[in-house]
């Protein structure tokens, strides 16, 4: 048996006017992964032949 619950939602002026669906439904959206909020913020810098770390963790991890 489900129950219902009222919730009482007090806004500003300028928020009447809008949709009441619209406000809700960005109230509960998802929260952004972790791709999501990083996506295109990082770069990768070019390869540098005398870092020492750089060619141990491509010969651990065999990248090219």
């Amino acid at each position: 048996m489900s129950m219902k619950r009222r919730r009482f939602v007090t806004s500003d002026a300028e928020l009447a006017g809008q949709p009441k669906h619209v406000r809700l439904r960005s109230l509960t959206r998802p929260a952004r992964t972790f791709s999501e909020r990083w996506a295109g913020k990082l770069t990768l810098k070019p390869d540098d032949a005398a870092d020492r770390r750089l060619s141990v963790l491509k010969a651990k991890f065999h990248s090219v």
